[in-house]
């Protein structure tokens, strides 16, 4: 084992992973498997000999060319490691096995659940392979770090039992693997007995075989029984290595026998054999069982002065070894001399899982200490510790153990929010008992409580089994002084009351937690009228008077009732609710917004129904109400409604409701008027905030939200801190926007991003990050829309104003704190940020930062290319140097080579393929080629095509399948044709599937193939072809299907090109339904394609299909609408509008309908005016813009001035605007208005884009005017 440390170490091969293959070929026999899993690996593969790493010594001087010729000529072979295989089982037994393998190698541990999973979803088809059973078995020794000894024996003995069933045939391996498991987990056995049971089953013990006996002997005290074991191996002329010795001084060293322990150790040396890491391991553990501190530091300082390193694979055994005998105590000797070498961080963290779930957990917080030790750019880690917190709730663990590795997590800044953590895994595996301790726990830390971490305690089976032990969490939330909402009751608490509940008991009991028996009791009539019926909910109401509280809450449940169809009973019980009101005004500002609310969710047929009861039960609704709903329907003919609605308004009150409106008075004074009468108008104070934020007017913003501080107007000055955090910053008052984000409980994500860009625009660049590791919720009233837009313009300061190194340090405060964003996509992201500024030093920089940071290197081949293109020779060598560090050698020549393809140098690309050595990585070429064929770069395709030639373990023809079906989506039949003829001057042997996509490119596009083509296609039939992999394919469509599985979207295109639309929609909604990323090209293809056809449903079908984000991005909403106006549906489309006057459409939209229907201007006006009322002024500056292109001057300036000039800018499409000027005679006057609105109330990148649009609207119009 010594020597396969000092050969990965000599060759640089990360040690934990070849380490653990070589471990599980040791338990598979003889000594053959050990050599042959040392020789499988290719020790030479992450070698840097044969390149120069050190980016300093390539010249600046030096050029292109040279540098990769430096690359081209280096003669080492390239290897890869090679991992081994799992047996052919069914899909989900292979997932879990997977996922044990990734476990071990990097960790050297695998868990419980997989080992479960693994024997439920056996079926009784599975076959288990020998290697799948022995790694299987392994799995159950001390590498099940959430298991105890007993319990894994357990486990053992039933996989055992089982595995012969799934056609194991147990071999030397299988019984190797079941002494080690004995062995780790302390069982005791005879050895004697293990060789019989052997012997009987026809098995030859192996010399492993031997070793591990002789081992477990020693660990059980009986050197006599160990001797026999090595006379044994003498007698089959089996030779002794260091295992054995070491296992002897081990056996010597446990019975305190020195002597005996210097004996074995010179009859060692006579032998030839040097004590390495393992001697001196065995005799550590020896003393770590015994406790022996000065044994432990005299091994620990001999190997030290001899220059033998431990593992730390070794130190961890050492460590579990002294847990486990209770000298705890003696850990820090150990922990201080780890290495921490490649795969420690989540070594150690599967430490701490062993060591927790076996109760010691002050030295797992002590092993997790050591990570932090690690070199990091901001000086700390991302969160660590859950995977221990994990497994302890899943264990049992004591409160006490929680209580102190909770507060240590904390206190050491290890973990941001462990309690919170806990919690989730409280609920997620059933131990409510533990959440609640957890609960009282952070109450007493000052941890603040929120009402929703109790509520997936009401939900655990224990506490659902009765009512008691619901109102006892409701107590517990009393108790911890937290707030018992109504939300609480209706979605939780009763839903989860058993069946037999007492519940009119429940509801007159005097004695209830927390709150008064009224809560209690609305909260039960909600739930009955969203989740029983109205009828029920109406006994109730009659039985119980109660005040109103929470009405919106009320109203939201009476609508779910009416919906459902109880509109009899809802309208009675909406008479008694009536009868409980304050007064008549209460009850109508009550009545008004059900009927309001109701009027857009109801089915009509149900609407009328509800319209006649209220009629009959003499119900008064307010006066504004009934008008605006009199408007809507005498519009679209509903003359029912109307009628109805005029019955209702001859019972209009005698007091009528405020109808509040934006009111034309300034915020100074309406602070006047609130001094001179000294009550605040909360309603108004509101919407002058609102509309001085809107106006960018800050100051008075600020004097107003000031106002309301003083005056103690909570609500008013909380709900607008977002609001007041970005006028600080648009102010230039950076500190005290820290300031006010830092005292918010709900942090906003996007708000977070404006307040770190401000800071890095100052260059400060640690508190911009510790503002970026707050935590922060982005699931909120904002739409992912604003966090983007935040989030890239963040990014542009950022690259800018600080140092690459800098900008990774901000780059790992956004991984750390809760923005659940792509690394990947984030260090993209900044790469493409310096290219675009021409910064290739500082892109390359923040790349090699970047990666020896994460690990990772996206965007490496684009980047590549850059460098190649700019002739950036040193820049080259160091990105070069970076990719073989992270990747290796392999990986850094096939992304330089497919850089050389893209820029065109392709001799040298092929040079570099046909360097001895170098294999292809087909995943790798594969992967770019979907990339070129995405985005129709089939020059790029050509060129690697070309430099492919010659190159041996290359399937040309596959390559060639992706050139052609660029070909095919950009219907370029000409280029089809001259490759076709280099093709044949190559004499190219084509396969089949390479022949059909020829044919079918020439088809397409109404073209005859060659007659060559013709020939081959009829003489090539199923029997000549031989082993041929085409010849496994039927049918055209089979063929077809085999090339585009690769690459989905390209078919999609080729539906398209063949005028199989509806194929087409069908199969990009079926590809984005299973969450396919598709390029944003063949997207649009898809759309615009429809677009011209005024297919609106089939893009109503696509845009369910796609996440919001693409929907916005695609701009598919406005596509849908126009869709609909341009093939006739007015009315429907403007009936969708009026629905949901709140949602802000396209103000072109509104242009155009009037465009197309003149008629429909009177009930738009209506739209119009109800939208603006609704604070959604989009439909006015549709009227605007359609006034404006008609020539109705007089009615487009009066809009003018009652909107203003910043609201127009901000709500048209100037699109529009250009395009109907452009087709009559006022052009240059409405461009030139346009940009100057825009100049003033829009930003630089606005200008920038209308200006664009303009453009091309005349390039248009040129072309046209010259066909």
């Amino acid at each position: 084992m010594n020597v396969s440390r000092i050969l990965l170490k000599k060759y640089n091969v990360p040690t934990y992973r070849s380490l653990s293959f070589i471990r599980y070929n040791a338990c598979r026999g003889s000594a053959k498997h050990f050599q042959k899993s040392l020789n499988s690996a290719d020790l030479s593969f992450c070698s840097l000999a044969s390149v120069n790493c050190d980016s300093s010594s390539a010249s600046a001087d030096k050029t292109i060319n040279e540098t990769i010729q430096t690359i081209l000529h280096s003669d080492r072979t390239l290897g890869k490691v090679e991992a081994y295989g799992a047996s052919s089982l069914n899909d989900n037994i292979s997932q879990l096995f997977e996922e044990m393998r990734n476990d071990m190698f990097r960790g050297n541990c695998t868990y419980l659940e997989h080992i479960r999973g693994v024997i439920k979803n056996l079926h009784s088809t599975d076959k288990i392979g020998n290697s799948d059973a022995t790694f299987l078995l392994l799995c159950c020794g001390h590498s099940l770090a959430d298991a105890l000894p007993p319990e894994r024996l357990k486990l053992f003995e039933d996989l055992w039992a089982l595995l012969p069933d799934y056609g194991v045939q147990y071999k030397v391996e299988h019984y190797n693997a079941r002494i080690v498991v004995y062995n780790e987990n302390g069982k005791q056995f005879s050895c004697e007995d293990m060789l019989k049971e052997m012997e009987e089953a026809g098995i030859e013990p192996s010399r492993y075989t031997f070793e591990l006996l002789v081992h477990q002997c020693c660990k059980q005290g009986n050197i006599e029984e160990a001797m026999k074991m090595v006379e044994l191996m003498k007698e089959k002329k089996m030779s002794l290595n260091e295992r054995i010795f070491a296992s002897l001084i081990y056996g010597y060293s446990k019975i305190k026998d020195e002597d005996g322990a210097k004996g074995i150790m010179d009859l060692m040396e006579t032998k030839g054999l040097r004590p390495s890491s393992l001697t001196y391991t065995a005799k550590l553990l020896a003393y770590a069982e015994l406790g022996n501190k000065g044994k432990i530091n005299e091994v620990l300082d001999d190997a030290s002065s001899v220059g033998i390193f431990f593992p730390d694979e070794a130190l961890f055994d050492v460590l579990f070894v002294l847990c486990a005998n209770k000298h705890d105590h003696l850990a820090d000797i150990i922990l201080e001399r780890f290495r921490k070498m490649p795969g420690y961080f989540t070594k150690a963290n599967n430490a701490s899982v062993r060591l927790a779930i076996g109760g010691h957990c002050e030295v797992a917080i002590k092993v997790l200490r050591t990570i932090r030790k690690n070199p990091l750019p901001d000086g700390s880690l991302r969160n660590i510790g859950d995977k221990m917190l994990r497994y302890m709730v899943q264990n049992d663990a004591l409160l006490a153990s929680f209580s102190y590795v909770l507060k240590s997590l904390k206190a050491d800044h290890m973990h941001s929010n462990p309690y919170e953590v806990a919690l989730k895994f409280c609920y997620l595996y059933q131990h409510p008992d533990i959440a609640e301790g957890l609960l009282k726990e952070m109450k007493v830390v000052g941890i603040p409580l929120r009402t929703q971490y109790f509520w997936p305690m009401m939900c655990a089976e224990s506490v659902r089994a009765s009512a008691e032990s619901l109102l006892r969490v409701l107590g517990i939330m009393d108790e911890l002084q937290v707030p018992i909402t109504l939300g609480t009751l209706m979605d939780w608490f009763y839903p989860n009351l058993p069946p037999d509940a007492d519940i009119e008991k429940l509801l007159n009991s005097e004695r209830l937690p927390g709150i008064t028996p009224n809560l209690y009791r609305i909260g039960y009539l909600c739930y009955l009228l969203r989740e029983v019926n109205a009828k029920e909910a109406l006994e109730l109401a009659k039985k119980h008077r109660m005040r109103m509280l929470a009405e919106n809450r009320i109203i939201d449940s009476l609508c779910f009732a009416f919906a459902r169809g109880d509109v009899s009973a809802c309208i009675e019980l909406l008479r008694i609710l009536n009868d409980w009101s304050a007064d008549d005004s209460v009850a109508v500002a009550f009545n008004s917004k059900v009927l309001e609310r109701l009027s857009r969710l109801a089915q009509p047929d149900k609407f009328e129904e509800i319209l006649h009861c209220a009629a009959s039960q003499n119900l008064v609704f307010d006066s504004a109400t009934l008008q605006s709903l009199q408007e809507k329907f005498s519009n679209t003919g509903n003359e029912k409604f109307v009628q109805y609605l005029n019955t209702l308004m001859k019972h209009e009150p005698s007091v009528n409701v405020k109808n509040a409106t934006v009111a034309n008075i300034g915020v100074d004074e309406f602070i006047d008027e609130c001094n001179k009468t000294g009550v605040v108008d909360k309603f108004l104070a509101d919407v002058l905030l609102r509309k001085a934020f809107v106006d960018q007017k800050y100051d008075d913003f600020k004097n107003l939200y000031f106002f309301l501080k003083d005056n103690k107007d909570w609500y008013a000055t909380v709900s607008h801190d977002q609001q007041m955090i970005h006028a600080h910053l648009a102010t230039g008052e950076v500190d005290q926007a820290v300031q006010l984000f830092k005292s918010k409980e709900m942090k906003y994500a996007h708000t977070a991003l404006a307040v770190a860009e401000a800071l890095v625009k100052q260059k400060r660049v640690d508190d911009a990050l510790d503002i970026l590791k707050q935590n922060c919720n982005r699931t909120d009233e904002y739409d992912s829309g604003r966090f983007i837009a935040a989030l890239n313009s963040f990014f542009d300061s950022a690259v800018i104003s600080v140092s690459p190194d800098e900008l990774c340090t901000l780059l790992n405060g956004m991984s750390i704190g809760n923005f659940s964003l792509n690394i990947n996509s984030l260090m993209t992201k900044c790469i493409k940020k310096y290219i675009d500024r021409n910064e290739l030093n500082k892109a390359v920089e923040f790349f090699e930062r970047a990666a020896l940071f994460f690990r990772r290197i996206p965007y490496a081949t684009e980047m590549t290319i850059e460098l190649v293109k700019h002739e950036q020779s040193a820049l080259l060598q160091k990105a070069f140097d970076i990719v073989v560090r992270i990747r290796g050698e392999l990986h850094a020549v096939m992304t330089l080579a497919l850089a050389l393809v893209s820029s065109g140098r392709v001799d040298q690309a092929n040079q570099l393929l046909k360097r001895r050595g170098v294999r292809l990585d087909h995943n790798y070429l594969i992967s770019f080629c979907r990339i070129r064929v995405d985005n129709n770069k089939f020059r790029d395709l050509e060129a690697l095509f070309t430099a492919t030639n010659g190159v041996v373990d290359c399937n040309r023809n596959n390559l060639l399948s992706f050139l052609l079906i660029s070909y095919r989506n950009c219907r370029n039949w000409r280029r089809a044709l001259y490759f076709w003829n280099l093709l044949k001057e190559e004499n190219f042997h084509l396969s089949k599937r390479n022949l059909l996509l020829f044919k079918k490119i020439f088809s397409d596009n109404d073209q005859v193939p060659p007659d060559d083509l013709i020939e081959l296609l009829e003489n090539i039939g199923m029997d000549s072809m031989g082993s041929d992999m085409d010849a496994l394919e039927q049918t055209e469509d089979d063929l077809l299907k085999s090339i585009y599985n690769v690459v989905p979207s390209s078919e999609v295109v080729a539906l398209l090109n063949e005028k199989r639309i509806e194929e087409a929609v069908n199969l990009f909604q079926e590809l984005a339904q299973t969450r396919q990323s598709f390029p944003l090209k063949v997207s649009r293809q898809v759309i615009l394609t429809l677009r011209r056809m005024k297919d609106w449903e089939s893009l109503s079908k696509i845009r369910r299909s796609l996440p919001a984000s693409d929907v916005r991005m695609l701009n598919l909403q406005y596509y849908i609408g126009e869709a609909m106006i341009n093939c006739g549906e007015c009315e429907r489309f403007l009936e969708s509008l009026e629905i949901r006057p709140r949602l802000r459409s396209y103000s072109s939209l509104v242009a155009l309908l009037l465009e197309h229907d003149p008629k429909l201007e009177e009930r738009v006006n209506v739209y119009a005016e109800n939208a603006y009322r609704l604070n959604n002024p989009v439909p006015l500056v549709g009227l605007w813009m359609y006034y404006t292109v008609n020539g109705r001057d007089e009615q487009a300036r009066a809009l003018s001035e009652r909107l203003g000039e910043k609201v127009i800018a901000s709500c048209l499409k100037y699109q529009y605007l250009f395009e109907r000027a452009k087709n009559g005679n006022q052009f240059s006057q409405i461009v030139d208005s346009t940009l100057t609105m825009m100049k003033k109330h829009c930003t630089a990148e606005s200008i920038s884009a209308a200006v664009g649009s303009l453009i091309h609207i005349e390039r248009n119009y040129l072309v046209d005017c010259c066909i």
